[in-house]
């Protein structure tokens, strides 16, 4: 299903990101969220040329789907924190999704989370404050496809993995 905004029909999967905007960039019309035209989030944009035409490429990441790629990692679990979902190793937290489910959160490196930002800029961006200068790194979901996501996911479970494999030796020794 999608949904008429002016004379282009959008997705129903990136219809969650608020308020929508097209705007002229170059010589092309894009569908954009404010955030980004006040410089606040990564490029989040896609060609509406894309869009009108369904291209699969415009198949982007939704909160289920990151939902059920956490809770494939050997261990994790679903709770709450903070009125929104997140996902837990051992009892730490190593991803949440975000209270308006247009964006999620990995627990990486400050290292890992510069990695990522690097290769993908449209779809990672740090957490605000000393969260963000620690490694939590907002994934930004319309933006994702399912494998950059994995593969944070992947990252952020095997920190989690390696604290908790700490924590079991320090309580043995």
């Amino acid at each position: 299903m999608a949904r008429r905004f002016g004379s282009v029909h959008l997705p129903k999967s990136i219809c969650n990101i608020r308020p929508q905007l097209v705007v002229s960039i170059g010589q092309s019309l894009h569908y954009v969220c404010k955030s980004f035209l006040r410089k606040e989030c990564s490029a989040l944009q896609f060609p509406i040329a894309a869009l009108e035409k369904g291209n699969q490429s415009t198949n982007f990441m939704t909160a289920e789907q990151f939902r059920q790629l956490a809770l494939k990692f050997p261990g994790a679990i679903e709770s709450a924190h903070m009125n929104h979902p997140d996902f837990r190793l051992g009892g730490k937290i190593f991803a949440t999704i975000g209270p308006d489910e247009t964006w999620s959160m990995v627990k990486l490196s400050p290292e890992q989370q510069q990695s990522f930002m690097k290769k993908h800029p449209s779809v990672f961006s740090p957490c605000s404050g000393t969260w963000g200068e620690r490694g939590a790194t907002k994934i930004h979901l319309a933006a994702a496809r399912k494998t950059v996501a994995q593969a944070a996911l992947d990252t952020a479970w095997e920190n989690a993995s390696t604290q908790a494999k700490k924590r079991v030796r320090r309580h043995q020794a």
